[in-house]
């Protein structure tokens, strides 16, 4: 085949014949690329890029057609679908190697400023497991244990949600027998203290639990 011929040696393939075999494939192994053609049994190339550009866990996947459709509506079709490039056969190899390695090289940086989140006032680095504060004088490390973190971070995801102490316990400690509301309360009380003037963003709601409160009401220092 002339797709294994070209990038066989320098990339590693998948190559499936149908669109079922294609969703299968990326259930069961992460990927970089995909390259799609439009004509392809059952389902076509178009209406597997809709259904995988809809798809959580898939739509940030480049998705490149390789297809012998070269009509300007066809491609305008591809590109409106969300697809990332449009190339059209026959192949020519130098070019067509040259977009995919840029793909690639897209595809690599892009997963790299994944591990970075930006929530309001702070910026996680879900790597490392570190935060970083956006204060007034500049950003600002805070030095959180696992725990806190994974705390903090659920708070942020769920900003303004009244959360309950079960919850929490639930979602940040999941099934360890150990932990009690008061290690909610004690995890709470030493994040607070090392959130300093953004201490406040973390409210006791009486009888049920806490809730986190959007950073843009709070005036760091």
């Amino acid at each position: 085949m002339i797709l294994a011929a070209i990038l066989g040696t320098k990339y590693r393939l998948k190559i499936v014949n149908n669109t079922r075999d294609a969703f299968i494939a990326l259930r069961q192994a992460s990927y970089d690329l995909m390259l799609v053609d439009i004509d392809l049994p059952g389902e076509s190339g178009f209406q597997f890029c809709a259904r995988v550009k809809m798809d959580e866990k898939l739509s940030h996947l480049p998705l490149v057609f390789l297809t012998s459709h070269d009509q300007t509506p066809d491609v305008v079709i591809g590109f409106t679908l969300g697809a990332d490039d449009y190339i059209t056969k026959p192949i020519v190899r130098d070019p067509f190697e040259a977009r995919i390695a840029a793909k690639l090289r897209k595809r690599v940086a892009d997963k790299k400023d994944e591990h970075f989140v930006r929530k309001g006032r702070f910026n996680l680095d879900l790597l490392q497991q570190k935060v970083f504060m956006l204060t007034q004088n500049g950003q600002v490390e805070v030095q959180l244990t696992v725990v806190e973190f994974r705390l903090l971070k659920y708070f942020l995801d769920h900003t303004n949600h009244i959360l309950s102490r079960a919850q929490l316990l639930n979602d940040v400690w999941g099934h360890n027998l150990s932990v009690t509301d008061r290690t909610v309360d004690t995890h709470v009380y030493t994040l607070r203290k090392k959130l300093g003037s953004f201490a406040n963003c973390i409210c006791t709601v009486s009888g049920v639990g806490y809730q986190f409160q959007p950073m843009e009401y709070v005036i760091a220092s």
